[in-house]
């Protein structure tokens, strides 16, 4: 048995995202996903990497959130979601509920305008 986990940081170097594997092997990584459904998450996260710099912590809570979307089985929920952060003059700091389902909500909501926006260009296509 042994357990895989990411784990963040800051320091005076900046700040540091490692994963470590039940081998004992370590990596350092910008951006990552672990778990028997990753792979989806990942892709999503290198495809959007570039753009992580500048942007504020609420855009990459919402990158991560959108990022767990193709690797949850289930519907993204306060029940099935977390979200810690921690950085440069920011302590460690765990999401409550009510502000996970904030995220969650705009994330559905993207969803929502996406399909709406998307619907007309269909009807015009099947005619």
């Amino acid at each position: 048995m042994g357990v895989g986990l990411l784990v963040a940081g800051y320091d005076f170097t900046g700040p540091h995202l490692y994963e470590t594997s039940p081998s004992g092997d370590v990596w350092e990584f910008r951006a990552q996903a672990i778990g028997a459904r990753s792979q989806s998450a990942k892709t999503y996260l290198e495809k959007h990497i570039d753009g992580f710099a500048g942007q504020s912590l609420r855009e990459l809570v919402l990158h991560a959130v959108r990022s767990l979307k193709g690797a949850s089985q289930e519907k993204l929920s306060q029940d099935n979601v977390q979200v810690a952060y921690v950085g440069k003059d920011t302590v460690f700091t765990t999401l409550e509920d009510d502000a996970v389902r904030e995220y969650i909500d705009i994330i559905i909501q993207e969803d929502i305008d996406a399909e709406a926006a998307a619907a007309p260009a269909a009807m015009v296509e099947d005619a």
